[in-house]
């Protein structure tokens, strides 16, 4: 499946340089430019990635910062450095969160790595908030609404008979949600099961048999970037 390089709504191609540098955002016009691999602004490289079997690893080159220990307890050098990390090295992966919360809610604005701006309300609570070890009866019915929701959305968005068998995987479905956002002209992270009703009732041209199945790598990196983190980003956050 080729990129889709239409502008995307609401979305700067230059992230780190306007969270570190204050540089003007820049946003996204569809160049054909906005979205390789190695585009610096567009990967915002962080110190972990996926494996091709889909595991979230530590690089090799990321900094190992002081021991853990000293001897039998733990090392409060290795705490602090921990702690600090996540605000100074624009390369460990919550970073922005970090930043955007250090400038509390009047502050500069803060960009993810995806090129979103970030909701310093919901960056704050997500701080805040106490994870828990297992799912609520409550997130857990959340969860079984979204997989309901996800299926309509794939009927809809495929000529009839066309959408192959379990199409609703995450990459799946974000380019579906990137193909309605740039349809409609909202932000990605918007697109829901309303949203692709209303793209639905307006006619626009539904996927065809064969489509949406394979990604290329550079396809599959950018539709990762756009599911980090979307529910922090400014604008209504369709689950």
């Amino acid at each position: 499946m080729p990129v889709d390089r239409r502008p995307s709504p609401g979305r700067i191609v230059n992230p780190r340089a306007a969270n570190e540098e204050g540089a003007e955002p820049i946003l996204s016009r569809g160049d054909p430019n906005e979205w390789p691999a190695s585009d610096k602004h567009y990967s915002n490289r962080s110190y972990f990635h996926y494996t091709p079997q889909g595991e979230y690893v530590e690089d090799s080159d990321a900094p190992q910062g002081p021991p853990k220990k000293k001897g039998r307890y733990k090392n409060p050098e290795r705490t602090k450095w921990e702690k600090d990390r996540y605000l100074t090295d624009p390369n460990s992966i919550f970073h922005t969160l970090h930043l955007c919360y250090s400038r509390g809610k009047d502050g500069r604005p803060t960009y993810d790595r995806a090129g979103y701006r970030l909701d310093y309300e919901k960056v704050a609570d997500w701080m805040k908030m106490a994870r828990p070890k297992a799912l609520t009866s409550k997130q857990s019915a959340r969860l079984q609404q979204k997989m309901e929701d996800d299926k309509m959305m794939a009927e809809m968005f495929f000529e009839q008979g066309a959408k192959p068998e379990g199409f609703e995987m995450p990459y799946q479905m974000g380019a579906l949600k990137e193909r309605v956002s740039k349809d409609l002209g909202i932000m990605w992270h918007e697109v829901g099961l309303n949203q692709v009703k209303e793209w639905d009732k307006r006619a626009f041209p539904k996927a065809k048999k064969g489509e949406y199945q394979v990604f290329c790598p550079e396809y599959e990196q950018k539709i990762r970037a756009l599911m980090e983190g979307s529910a922090l980003r400014v604008g209504k956050f369709a689950r």
